[in-house]
């Protein structure tokens, strides 16, 4: 499981890239929305949904709800940062500041956090 969650992780940083918005200003770079990319990470979504780290990802609105299980939590904080900048990457670009995900717990639905791009990255509660 540990080896998997790391080559995950890998995976994810190629597909998204930074999680800071001056860094992604200052280096010029977009994250990619092309036909493959979002392939990639609709493929690894559904992948961490079955290792029973998400349970779903729904859309009520314009901001997307991440539901997460319990081997979420046992996660280290940069893996858990990098598994939701997949659904961040998904939806939105980085250009918008208002842009997030909403984070929940799948057995409570209580919201647990949030992951923002301008925002500094993940924030749990």
């Amino acid at each position: 499981m540990r080896r998997i969650i790391i080559v995950l992780s890998v995976a994810i940083f190629c597909l998204c890239g930074t999680t800071s918005r001056q860094a992604v200003e200052a280096a010029g770079i977009k994250i990619d929305k092309s036909e493959s990319a979002q392939k990639k990470r609709k493929a690894l979504m559904k992948k961490l949904m079955n290792l029973g780290i998400f349970l779903k990802v729904e859309v009520p609105g314009s901001l997307p709800r991440l539901y997460v299980r319990p081997k979420f939590y046992a996660l280290d904080i940069d893996t858990k940062s990098s598994f939701v900048s997949v659904v961040y990457a998904y939806y939105f670009d980085g250009t918008d500041e208002s842009a997030l995900v909403r984070i929940f717990d799948g057995q409570n639905g209580k919201e647990i956090g949030s992951y923002s791009i301008v925002g500094g990255g993940l924030k749990l509660k």
